[in-house]
């Protein structure tokens, strides 16, 4: 009874710490650079990634953007929303800061709230 008890308990934490995972490495991928979407020859190409008008990436609970970096940390799923909130810790032109960013999945781009504004990034395909 209690190897039963101990399997069932570990079974379930090994599958509520798999939909973590999944859930907050969804957003993983290539996003355009360009503030509208628009794709041009640097805007997706990760030769220019840091660069302004380079690519945005997240991988693996990492955000990297224009000369700036963030660890996404603490996923939160949003109920009802393809979102998660994380804590990020960032740096930025040489400093740091904790705050929240927000990511919000739709259709081909992803919503990004972070520092007060809100951003759509466009999937690179």
């Amino acid at each position: 009874m209690l190897k039963k008890l101990v399997f069932s308990t570990s079974a379930i934490t090994i599958t509520l710490l798999s939909g973590t995972i999944a859930n907050a490495q969804n957003f993983d991928g290539v996003y355009s650079g360009s503030w509208d979407g628009t794709k041009t020859a640097m805007s997706c190409d990760l030769d220019y990634q840091g660069s302004d008008g380079g690519p945005n990436v997240i991988y693996q609970q990492q955000y990297f953007g224009v000369e700036s970096y963030c660890d996404l940390k603490n996923p939160t799923s949003i109920r009802g929303i393809d979102g998660i909130l994380y804590d990020a810790e960032c740096s930025e032109e040489g400093s740091t800061s904790t705050s929240r960013m927000l990511l919000i999945r739709s259709f081909d781009q992803v919503f990004m709230h972070h520092h007060g504004s809100m951003r759509e990034l466009f999937v690179c395909s």
